[in-house]
């Protein structure tokens, strides 16, 4: 007996939704991206934001590039010294870089204490996010910030 299973298992109907769905975004591609890259935008600049108001250097990944002009992810890590170059994902995940345990562990947690649950490398945006959502992360950010600004 074999079993082989997979993503969509070539399953008829997780095909078909897969199908609805793609063509659904290229038919919709010019509001539907611009507005997930604002949303991501807006997003890193209030985490940034709260963790600077604390005193924390913190620095989220996600930020558009040439080859991608904006983006609804975010990742938010704490590099041990300022203007440290984030350039390579080793980069991010190196203990001598940035302070891995408090952006993988420890701000997990804190922001399950401000209700707000992420899952490992944080998070996107989607469509259904609105302004209170951001303004609820951003307040909730600048909670943690405060709880983390003792122990730093």
């Amino acid at each position: 007996v074999k079993f082989s299973g997979g993503t969509y298992s070539a399953h008829p109907a997780s095909l078909l939704a897969s199908k609805t769905m793609i063509a659904y975004l290229v038919e919709h591609e010019a509001e539907i991206y611009p507005r997930l890259a604002t949303l991501g935008e807006r997003t890193r600049q209030a985490i940034e934001a709260a963790f600077a108001e604390a005193g924390i250097y913190a620095r989220c990944t996600g930020y558009g590039n040439s080859a991608l002009p904006g983006s609804s992810i975010f990742m938010l890590h704490f590099p041990h010294r300022e203007g440290q170059s984030l350039a390579t994902p080793e980069d991010l995940f190196d203990a001598h870089i940035c302070n891995t345990a408090l952006s993988q562990d420890i701000l997990l947690l804190a922001l399950l204490l401000e209700n707000v649950h992420l899952l490992y490398g944080h998070g996107a945006l989607a469509t259904v996010h609105t302004e209170a959502d951001i303004a609820f992360f951003s307040e909730a950010c600048h909670k943690v910030a405060r709880r983390f600004k003792p122990y730093l």
